[in-house]
């Protein structure tokens, strides 16, 4: 058999944890002169304040409801309720109390953040935007507002935005750990890697418990190559949060660098007990299994990942070990897969032609060969003794 290229797969780089908006204040003024029962409909209010700060969003909002029946212009409870229903991924029921609370009192800075984040997580990044605008336009040094529309000008790419934001918030409260860490965030995205470590080492120093800070300041110092610090951040990072399983598929690919395969396997089994979708794991577990010779093993993973997330990289991987294990039917098969999702792809078009050879399918194999060789002219030296030997075919 001739020609084929190592099983490989391209590997993303690992995830950057998501950016939360910090839990903004509950809203704590009360109104005491809306004419509706204000004594009643302020005990309910207390009430479902006190819940909310006790972690209870459900009993928090049925205090808000009562209050609400008995005072429906309490525009403080709309807000705190609005953020008990963002607490429970309600978000149509939040924007919903935001929006009346922002019906009655229209100068409500927090009303604006709050349907900020929401927007935001469903998805609604220029509404989001739009949102913390308008919260500082009310009141200009509101670090948390900076701070969401770092975040969501960080998901639109605009990192200069994002980075501004997040200074500006810093500025105005120092010890935002969050802020630094995500301004960290951006300039990783903007390749600036020193700056990016700086926020992080700000960010930890203020709070030292930040699994996500050492987990990011690993990512970092692994994409410089030092594989020593990395590795030590992402353990870090483990003893703070056993569940965070981008450290672990980090970690894995420190292991995998490092030549610790049976480490590197077991990291990545575990980031998938944590996240049985996550399909970079499958990958690099795919491939840390086909270097130690477990093609079974890597086969599998293969085949997890493609279920997942079809992709040209992933069934020309597979195609490879299928055609070692002499598989060449699913070999073809995986190898016109990848042709079909990246066309350019010249190696999977000359290792289909090398299949088609063996089957006796000279003419496909020839267009294959030629195709290839079109994409990328340095295969032509490559396979040139095969061609010549096995099609007759003078390889100019």
């Amino acid at each position: 058999m001739c020609c084929l290229n190592p099983s490989y797969t391209k590997l993303k780089t690992v995830n950057i944890a998501r950016l939360v908006v910090a839990t903004f204040t509950l809203f704590t003024a009360l109104v005491v002169s809306q004419g509706q029962s204000p004594r009643t409909a302020e005990d309910y209010y207390n009430r479902g304040f006190q819940r909310q700060q006790q972690r209870d969003p459900e009993g928090a909002i049925a205090n808000y409801n009562k209050a609400l029946e008995l005072n429906p212009k309490y525009a403080a409870a709309y807000l705190n309720r609005g953020i008990a229903r963002y607490s429970k991924n309600d978000l149509d029921g939040a924007i919903a109390d935001y929006e009346k609370a922002l019906e009655i009192n229209s100068r409500l800075a927090d009303a604006y953040l709050g349907r900020g984040s929401a927007r935001g997580s469903k998805g609604d990044l220029d509404g989001a935007i739009a949102d913390y605008t308008k919260a500082l336009k009310i009141r200009p040094r509101y670090a948390e507002a900076f701070y969401g529309r770092c975040l969501d000008r960080y998901f639109k790419r605009d990192l200069d935005g994002a980075i501004a934001d997040c200074s500006k918030a810093v500025e105005i409260k120092p010890r935002y750990a969050d802020a630094y860490h995500n301004r960290g965030i951006a300039r990783y995205a903007k390749g600036e890697l020193d700056r990016a470590i700086a926020d992080y080492n700000l960010a930890l120093k203020i709070d030292p418990r930040l699994a996500n800070g050492y987990y990011n300041r690993g990512l970092t110092l692994h994409r410089k190559g030092d594989l020593i610090r990395a590795l030590a951040d992402y353990h870090k990072a483990l003893e703070l949060d056993p569940q965070h399983f981008e450290a672990y598929y980090g970690r894995g690919l420190v292991q995998a660098a490092k030549g610790v395969r049976d480490r590197a396997i077991a990291d990545f089994t575990r980031a998938l007990e944590l996240n049985s979708r996550y399909v970079d794991a499958y990958l690099s577990r795919a491939r840390a299994r086909a270097d130690g010779d477990d093609r079974a093993g890597a086969i599998a993973d293969y085949d997890k990942a493609i279920d997942l997330k079809p992709d040209a990289d992933a069934y020309y991987a597979r195609a490879t070990l299928r055609q070692e294990k002499q598989d060449l039917t699913g070999a073809l098969g995986d190898y016109t897969k990848a042709i079909e999702l990246n066309p350019r792809m010249a190696q999977a078009y000359a290792n289909r032609g090398v299949i088609q050879t063996l089957q006796n399918r000279k003419a496909e194999a020839r267009q294959d060969f030629e195709r290839a060789f079109l994409i990328d002219p340095t295969l032509r030296a490559k396979f040139k003794r095969f061609i010549e030997d096995q099609l007759g075919w003078k390889v100019p």
